[in-house]
């Protein structure tokens, strides 16, 4: 079973589900670009995934993200 998320990182990645870049994640979160790069990472890890792309896919699947409010490039 996959670890649950924290609550900081299922924000970081609905903002990235948005279409939000690390650096207006950060400001709107005011946190460091850094810090919100260390969520986004440590969220990859637990899910295993390579980048946020998958990252978001597997979110909604899980249920974490809401499928009309991903933005499609």
């Amino acid at each position: 079973m996959l670890d649950s998320p924290t609550e900081r990182q299922i924000q970081v990645l609905r903002l990235l589900a948005q279409g939000l870049v690390f650096e207006q994640i950060a400001k709107e979160m005011f946190l460091s670009v850094s810090t919100v790069k260390r969520y986004a990472s440590d969220l990859y890890s637990k899910w295993q995934v390579k980048n946020s792309y998958k990252a978001i896919k597997r979110g909604a699947m899980l249920g974490y993200i809401d499928y009309n409010l991903i933005v499609n490039e």
